[in-house]
């Protein structure tokens, strides 16, 4: 290791870029942010910055290049942009009121799905988080968020069915409640051939293409057994305090299905809650998990 490497201050900026190691680390020195050794490079190509170097002409010079702090939101965004990954590193207390090293941490990591600021955000165009799980051999899942706008696309038709539970209401009603988000969504996506209202009439059921089961059953029983049900106790039961169900919408995408967008074809969604009726509405059992974007959000940083 070069002398110039073994400084207090060079010392911080290693133990960040180590913790960091797949992102570029903007390091706060004054009233700069600070990229060096190999980041300087690349950021200096991608930003169109000045490269020099500290030690410069010396034998252990480090490549050195730099932002204003006042702007580095504009050159983060271009950063992300360019398919970077960005980790901030901020002094954690005031240079004038610290006697020996000003202590940093990184305080900040984004990555190319997240907007830094309003500033990156389109005003016309969504910004989407788009999370994709698949098991060897199995289905896929797909959920796509937007945390500027609080849109969860996967968790839509969901919460309009939790939304309207409540005792007296019949089953089938939130089956029906589900089933309009679906067709308002496929129908805005240019899937069906007419519109959502003419999808919803009971001799087409165009959407159901792309969810042909049911959005809810009673817990305690296995959905195919509920299936089997008595019409008068499943679909047409009357709900009552108690009463303990899923609601379970999805969104599938077959992997042969020429009218959806080669890209999406073999895709598949689905968003389970279990609900519980109570007296004058009814709990999501399963509220602990993230929903909202600023719980999503929250729930992200905590794994960083």
């Amino acid at each position: 290791m070069s002398k110039a490497s073994q400084t207090p201050v060079m010392r911080q900026y290693l133990a960040a870029k180590a913790a960091h190691q797949d992102a570029l680390v903007l390091f706060r020195m004054g009233d700069f942010y600070e990229l060096f050794f190999e980041d300087a490079v690349v950021a200096a190509r991608a930003l169109d910055l000045t490269l020099t170097a500290r030690n410069k002409g010396s034998d252990d010079e480090i490549p050195m290049a730099g932002v204003p702090h006042h702007a580095a939101s504009a050159y983060v965004q271009r950063l992300l942009e360019q398919g970077f990954k960005v980790a901030i590193c901020e002094q954690m207390a005031d240079p004038s009121k610290v006697k020996g090293l000003v202590p940093r941490e990184v305080v900040r990591v984004v990555t190319p799905g997240i907007a830094y600021d309003d500033a990156g955000l389109e005003a016309k165009q969504n910004h989407y988080l788009v999370a994709v799980e698949h098991e060897a051999m199995g289905p896929w899942g797909v959920a796509a968020l937007d945390l500027s706008t609080g849109e969860l696309l996967a968790c839509e038709a969901a919460d309009a069915a939790f939304a309207i539970v409540r005792p007296g209401i019949r089953f089938r009603e939130i089956h029906a409640t589900a089933m309009e988000v679906i067709a308002r969504r496929t129908a805005e996506w240019g899937l069906l051939p007419v519109t959502a209202e003419e999808a919803l009439e009971a001799d087409n059921q165009h959407h159901r293409r792309y969810m042909v089961h049911g959005t809810s059953h009673h817990l305690g029983l296995d959905v195919h057994d509920c299936a089997q049900a008595r019409r008068e106790l499943y679909l047409d039961g009357v709900l009552q305090p108690g009463f303990v169900f899923t609601i379970e919408p999805g969104l599938y995408f077959q992997p042969d299905d020429l009218t959806v967008p080669e890209r999406f074809r073999g895709i598949g969604v689905r968003i389970e809650d279990d609900i519980l009726v109570t007296e004058d509405g009814a709990e999501n059992l399963s509220a602990a998990i993230p929903r909202t974007a600023d719980d999503v959000e929250a729930w992200v940083q905590r794994l960083r």
